[in-house]
């Protein structure tokens, strides 16, 4: 009796997603009167994960972010193969979940639920590649930018509801903060938004992080 080898069903989903998708990345509007650096544009980082939430810490001493590079699943910095992994550990888990705070990553399509069709943001999203962050400062808006510093994946924290970064500015002197997302060939992604003390889009991170 001859046996024939069959392929896991979610790698040959992958591979079709693969074959079959095609992603269009927004060109962002280019500002000649903005202050900061000119940036080259990439389709890495995707424009849906560039970095909208920095903040600053109610003491002033530290910036934080959240990490967002959809389909990276394992958060070592690539959609890859391996991003099938914890799709598996996670595979069913809901956000009444008790661990969905760990599992919520895995939900790429972000349904509620980790399950077969967040295999398809790994296809959308594939090889996209997110290495680190550039720290950037100034005192005055529109004069010159400073890079003081840079924040790699490998730093990412998990400890909060989302994994995030944090970047210590407790010496470094200046007012206004801004990160920029870059990935292995250094080709970079899009500005964050303007940290500054008293400013916090979102409180979310420096409450749970914090407190």
């Amino acid at each position: 009796m001859r046996c024939r080898q069959r392929w896991p069903f979610s790698v040959v989903l992958l591979l079709a997603v693969l074959t079959t998708t095609t992603v269009a990345v927004s060109e962002p509007v280019a500002r000649s009167d903005s202050p900061l650096p000119a940036r080259e544009t990439s389709a890495t980082p995707g424009i849906v994960d560039f970095v909208r939430d920095l903040e600053m810490s109610p003491a002033g001493d530290r910036i934080l972010w959240t990490y967002h590079n959809t389909g990276d699943y394992d958060l070592n910095g690539e959609v890859n193969i391996s991003d099938l992994t914890p799709i598996g550990m996670y595979l069913g888990q809901t956000t009444a979940s008790p661990d969905w705070t760990a599992a919520q990553v895995t939900d790429g399509d972000q349904n509620g639920e980790v399950n077969i069709s967040d295999i398809t943001p790994i296809g959308a999203n594939f090889k996209n590649q997110i290495v680190g962050f550039e720290v950037w400062a100034a005192n005055v808006i529109n004069e010159e930018w400073t890079q003081i510093g840079d924040v790699t994946v490998t730093e990412l924290q998990t400890d909060a509801w989302w994994p995030y970064f944090s970047y210590d500015i407790s010496t470094a002197g200046y007012t206004l903060y801004r990160v920029w997302p870059y990935d292995y060939s250094e080709e970079e992604g899009w500005w964050s938004n303007i940290a500054f003390e008293g400013h916090n889009p979102r409180l979310r991170i420096v409450e749970l992080v914090l407190h």
